[in-house]
């Protein structure tokens, strides 16, 4: 069970046209003959703490460090360039660089997961 005692309330505000977005096509096929794949964006955003006055305030729940300027991760399987089934929740990253890092990571892992499972020839 998460201790939400440590935890702040905070606000988020994204720098939409800042957004990295990325994709990767498996070279894999499911079943029903879809083309399997990965897409993610990475967008910056910044997390500041509420006030005082502020705390009735729609918010989320943050630990302080993440507090500040921050990229999210954004990541969800394709099925022949759509996103399919449930996305991953986002993560956060200090820096651009190691969000791209988790992206490429996360996108392997995937691949090889598909690549393990029964597919169709192209």
């Amino acid at each position: 069970m998460t201790d939400y005692a440590n935890y702040v309330r905070v606000t988020k505000e994204w720098h939409e046209d800042a957004r990295e977005n990325g994709k990767a096509d498996f070279g894999l096929l499911d079943k029903r003959n879809r083309a399997i794949g990965y897409v993610w964006s990475i967008t910056p955003v910044t997390i500041t703490a509420l006030t005082a006055e502020e705390q009735d305030k729609y918010c989320y729940l943050y630990l302080p460090e993440d507090i500040g300027e921050r990229f999210e991760l954004r990541i969800h399987v394709t099925k022949n360039g759509r996103t399919f089934g449930a996305s991953n929740g986002s993560k956060l990253f200090a820096t651009i660089e190691a969000a791209r890092a988790s992206a490429q990571k996360s996108a392997e892992g995937a691949r090889k997961r598909y690549a393990a499972k029964p597919q169709e020839k192209r």
